[in-house]
């Protein structure tokens, strides 16, 4: 079954969509085929729209019921309550971490909410076609240097050629993450200390939440646990304008490969030790590095879109931290909860919530 994205929109701002439809290339597809949309309405309000006539084209009826029923929509629900809540207290858009907020505000207003909390709002009058347009992919062979790059994941990042989506959290899991060694440096460690840094918003006003998952190296609890100290007190000395949490499961469960945000997947196919310490531009092995929106061709998808993907792996990592939460409450020494845990293993993370 597909997942949807939730839409939270004003009903003002959702008519001045529909006018402007065929303007919309990728978000008419997101609206229509991949999302849910939850209008500021009452129940009896969505009721009397549903009710208006003139369906068949003619003139008056319901802008809302007309568009839904042209695009083989299901009937927008009603979120009064929750837009009574985020908007009397803004952090309550935090309890929506993958959803996307159009509103009855300015575009500076939109752009200023967008940098605050790290997630999708825009402003009914500058809605942005391509705000999901965005990819990055290289290839990488083994032994390759990065010339004119002191760090190969700086020629990565460089790359780019589109805005970061906003985020305010990430996801790591790799089996593999921390069992490479070469000359003594643990190539997990190398390496998520150049990407997390490129991942950061350089503009956010809440906490940025990390959660690493990966297997215990070695079977090595030591070993783990200096990894967990080294990367969180990396992460907490990170010259931030704002707070960021990080913190480690580490259990035998995980097999996927991949970062995960709000809105966007980073793959490495074979992993994140891409680079060796030294020289830090050549490449460890060969590999195949991805990453791409959540939407970034939802015009042109067809079947699962990365929405979908994203909501599946997350899914399995929930249930496998869940099992190893449970766990490590037992005692059991296979799984160890380390970094910015609390004194009960609780995992912090947005998009498990």
């Amino acid at each position: 079954m597909k997942d949807r994205i939730k839409v939270f929109i004003e009903k003002e701002a959702f008519e001045r969509f529909i006018l402007n439809e065929q303007s919309f290339n990728n978000l008419l597809a997101i609206f229509s085929e991949h999302s849910v949309i939850y209008l500021n309405m009452t129940d009896a309000d969505i009721d009397k729209e549903w009710q208006t006539t003139s369906l068949d084209g003619q003139r008056g009826g319901s802008k809302i019921r007309k568009f839904c029923t042209g695009h083989s929509m299901r009937r927008p629900l009603s979120a009064h309550s929750e837009f009574e809540h985020f908007l009397s207290d803004n952090n309550k858009l935090l309890d929506y971490s993958r959803s996307i907020f159009v509103l009855n505000v300015s575009p500076e207003e939109a752009e200023r909410m967008r940098h605050k909390y790290g997630l999708v709002i825009l402003s009914k009058d500058n809605l942005s076609d391509d705000i999901f347009q965005f990819h990055i992919k290289d290839s990488v062979s083994k032994g390759e240097k990065k010339d004119g790059f002191a760090d190969g994941w700086d020629y990565f990042f460089n790359l780019r050629k589109q805005d970061w989506l906003p985020s305010n959290v990430l996801v790591f899991s790799d089996e593999y993450l921390f069992k490479n060694e070469v000359r003594g440096v643990n190539l997990g460690v190398r390496n998520l200390k150049s990407i997390i840094p490129h991942l950061l918003p350089q503009k956010l006003d809440t906490e940025f939440q990390i959660l690493v998952i990966s297997p215990i190296p070695k079977d090595n609890r030591g070993k783990a646990q200096r990894i967990s100290d080294e990367l969180t007190k990396f992460v907490h000395d990170l010259p931030l304008p704002y707070s960021c949490k990080i913190t480690f499961v580490f259990t035998n469960a995980v097999h996927t490969r991949k970062a995960l945000s709000n809105y966007y997947v980073m793959t490495c196919d074979k992993g994140f030790c891409v680079y060796l310490d030294s020289p830090r531009n050549q490449v460890y092995d060969t590999n195949f590095v991805d990453i791409t929106s959540d939407f970034h061709s939802a015009a042109d998808s067809a079947g699962t879109n990365g929405y979908d993907d994203t909501t599946m792996c997350l899914n399995d990592l929930k249930k496998y931290c869940k099992e190893a939460q449970e766990q490590a409450r037992a005692g059991i020494a296979t799984v160890l909860i380390s970094g910015d845990c609390g004194p009960n293993f609780e995992i912090y993370n947005r998009l498990f919530e």
